[in-house]
This record gives C-alpha cells, sequence and structure tokens, in this order.
C-alpha cells in the first residue's frame, strides 16, 4: 500500500519558507557549477504508474519504472565503472512503491519488491525528462559561423611544446575547434612524430587505409600512385570533406607542410556547417532534400572498397541541429538510387548549397607554411587547395569525433567545474 509519511509532509512546509537560489554561474575567465543550491523535492502527487514532484516552480513527472530503473545505490549502479548493475528485464513494468518520503533533502523510496531507492534532489532535477540532448555539441558552446572576414581576426594559436604540455592551452586550442571548427598548432618540427605527438595529446591517431599518420608527396600522373587519390596529385582540390564513403567519417584532420619547393598550393577551409545554416534560411526546400535524401559515395583502390548511402547534411536526431557536412564530389557514386521525380531535386539543391559553399565570401585561402599544423573539425569544415608546382611534401592524420569530444569535455569538468 502506498503512503507518504509526515516526513516529507514536514518537508513541504519547510519548502514554502524557504528561499533558494539555483546556481549555475558562468563567466569569461572561470565557470563554476554549484550542485548544492538546488531546492528540496517534494512528491506533490501520485500518479498511476508515476510521481509528479516540484522543484521550485518546476513540476516534472518520473514513471515508478524510470525511477527503479535509475536507483543509484551500489546495489544497482557502479559509481567506479559509472554503469548500470540493475538488470532492467527484471523490473516488473507496474512496479509500486510501498513508502515514499523525503529525508534530508533526498527522495527516498522503499519498493514493492522490498528494495530501497535514495535519489538526491538535484539528481533529479538535472535528469527530468523532456530535455536536449546531443553528444556532438558541447555544453554551453555557441558555433560562431565565418567566411573569409575572419583573416583578420583568427583565433589564438598555439605553440606545439605549449599544446603537449600546458592543458589549459590544449583546452582554448580545442574550443577554438568548437567555436570555429578550426584552429593552428605553431612552431611545430617538421617530422612525422610531431603529428602523432599532437593526436596523442587529444586521445590517439585513427588508422584508416592511409595508416596511422599518413604522408603525401606529390607524384606524377603517369606514375603508380601510392593510393588512388588526387591528392597524391598536384592538381586543385575543390573544398570537400573526407571520408564520405566511411560509415563514420573522420572526426578531426590535421595537415602540416613540410616541404613545398614550388609556387601554389595555397589551402582552403569553408564553414560547410555555417553554409548549411545559411541554405536552411535561404532555400529550406533544398535544406530538407539534402537533410533527408541518401547519396552514394564510393572510394575503391586495391584492397580497400568503400561504399555507403548518407545525407550530404546531417541532422541531430533530437535536437534537429546540424551536427554534420559531408561532401565530396570526386568520391560520389553513381547517382542510380534516387526515383526519376528525386533527380532534378537533387542537382537544383546541390546546386544551391554549393554556390554557398564557393562563394567568395565564404571561401578562406592562406598558405600553410612549415611549422604550422592546421587542425579541423571534418564534420563541419571543408579543406582544399590550388594546383601548384614543384615539389610538396605534408603529413597529417585523423582523430576520431569521440577523442576529441572526449577530451574538450573532460578538461572544462577540470578547469571550468562544468559537468561533462
Amino acid at each position: 500500500m502506498f503512503k507518504y509519511s509526515k516526513q516529507l509532509c514536514h518537508n513541504f512546509k519547510s519548502i514554502i519558507v524557504r528561499k533558494w537560489i539555483f546556481g549555475l554561474t558562468l563567466q569569461t575567465t572561470t565557470r563554476l557549477y554549484n550542485s548544492s543550491a538546488f531546492n528540496s523535492v517534494h512528491p506533490i502527487k501520485k500518479l498511476d504508474n508515476g510521481l509528479s514532484l516540484k522543484f521550485f516552480e518546476e513540476e516534472h513527472k518520473f514513471h515508478f519504472v524510470w525511477l527503479r530503473d535509475h536507483c543509484r545505490c551500489d546495489k544497482c549502479f557502479n559509481t567506479v565503472t559509472q554503469q548500470r548493475q540493475v538488470d532492467t528485464h527484471q523490473i516488473p513494468l507496474d512496479i509500486q512503491p510501498k513508502n515514499v518520503s523525503v529525508e534530508s533533502n533526498n527522495l527516498k523510496i522503499e519498493w514493492s519488491d522490498g528494495h530501497t531507492s535514495n535519489y538526491e534532489s538535484s539528481w533529479l532535477q538535472s535528469n527530468h525528462y523532456g530535455q536536449s540532448y546531443s553528444s556532438n555539441l558541447i555544453s554551453d558552446i555557441q558555433r560562431k559561423y565565418w567566411g573569409k572576414d575572419i583573416l583578420d581576426n583568427m583565433p589564438d594559436t598555439c605553440t606545439f611544446q605549449t599544446f603537449l604540455t600546458d592543458e589549459k592551452s590544449l583546452l582554448k586550442s580545442l574550443e577554438n575547434i568548437a567555436n570555429y571548427g578550426f584552429t593552428v598548432i605553431s612552431d611545430t618540427p617538421t617530422e612525422l612524430e610531431s603529428i602523432s605527438s599532437i593526436a596523442k595529446t587529444i586521445g590517439f591517431a585513427r588508422v584508416s587505409l592511409y595508416g596511422d599518420i599518413w604522408s603525401v608527396t606529390n607524384q606524377d600522373a603517369n606514375e603508380t600512385l601510392v593510393h588512388q587519390d588526387s591528392a597524391w596529385l598536384n592538381v586543385a582540390l575543390n573544398g570537400h570533406t573526407d571520408g564520405t564513403y566511411l560509415t563514420d567519417s573522420p572526426g578531426l584532420q590535421m595537415f602540416h607542410c613540410h616541404e613545398h619547393t614550388g609556387e601554389g598550393g595555397e589551402t582552403l577551409i569553408v564553414d560547410a556547417i555555417g553554409a548549411a545554416v545559411q541554405l536552411k534560411a535561404s532555400h529550406p526546400e533544398a535544406f530538407h532534400f539534402l537533410s533527408n535524401t541518401n547519396i552514394p559515395s564510393r572510394y575503391h583502390e586495391p584492397g580497400f572498397n568503400g561504399r555507403i548511402l548518407a545525407p550530404i547534411i546531417k541532422t541531430h536526431p533530437h535536437t534537429n541541429e546540424i551536427v554534420q557536412v559531408r561532401i565530396n564530389g570526386d568520391d560520389r557514386d553513381i547517382l542510380s538510387c534516387l526515383p526519376y521525380d528525386d533527380v532534378e531535386k537533387f542537382y537544383e539543391s546541390l546546386h544551391h548549397f554549393v554556390s554557398i559553399l564557393r562563394d567568395e565570401s565564404s571561401e578562406l585561402w592562406f598558405k600553410l607554411t612549415p611549422g604550422n599544423v592546421l587542425i579541423v573539425n571534418n564534420w563541419r569544415v571543408l579543406h582544399g587547395r590550388s594546383s601548384f608546382t614543384g615539389k610538396r611534401t605534408m603529413t597529417g592524420c585523423y582523430v576520431n569525433q569521440e577523442e576529441y569530444l572526449s577530451k574538450i569535455r573532460l578538461l572544462r569538468k577540470k578547469y571550468y567545474g562544468i559537468p561533462c
């Protein structure tokens, strides 16, 4: 039989007479997260299958099965591994409490299966239903969209040694990537190991068909290419993202110029998510088509065959935010998977999008010189180059999106107190 305790009623009175302040402070140099400032919790109503709880002036509902599934006691949740230990399948769907009370600002539930659960009011308020969730964005960081005018106000660079040895400088560089989609590391030794050291500072280099750390020196067109990719030639490359033919495209991509003895070879980067935002505003029908239509991509060489169907613009399934642009005209496969009526829609939509991407105001061109490493978010920023003469050697690597996101979250928690 369900009942509310006298202690619960006593706590309800204390809520009325107290004044509480919810503390989540964001400052320019210091960010603090105050978990102790949450108000007490008051179960104001028992529902057929759950509780309706009141926090400050907010009211949130929780199902009994959800509460039992999310018990944080040491029998149900391992605080070391941060993993659930209760078997959800063994919880009766119609589980009911025998008693509910509030003790020391915590919700206590004695269950019909004999188990007792305690929930901190701050935890319940932080984890109520219906909240925005995105694994691709980092809490309060907002993207800053840009075009070629950013050349006059480039994000601060970080030296190679500082990046490797000073975590706060590392965090600033990672926040540049979160804000702008790219950052630059200066004074980097022109050695293959340098790129590896940068990658290891973030997480680890991703192994791909090009290896973990790759080195590209241009070859003549009549030579047998190391890889059947235009990057090994001296031709111009339009702005594109890498790995459009992979299920999980590379997250971060690094470029380090070791040597160039000729002319040309300027680097191009474009804020593709910023361009997608423009497309959504100017041509919503084109945005809808490119974000809801799977387009084939393919890469083939001896020993590897990558093929995939995926939209050019990827939106988050929960928040509808744009999380990725995957576009590479060179690697787009034969367009035989669309119905007749969609083919013209594809070309029209692609034309609108590429017109924004290749507008002069969108393209940032600069010369990447030896010692400077460019790191781009391959899910957001297109990269390309102009044609060139002479010998040109570039090294680089990929880092998974998960490694980058993990590192920035952990550092923001360590130095700003922002929970992961």
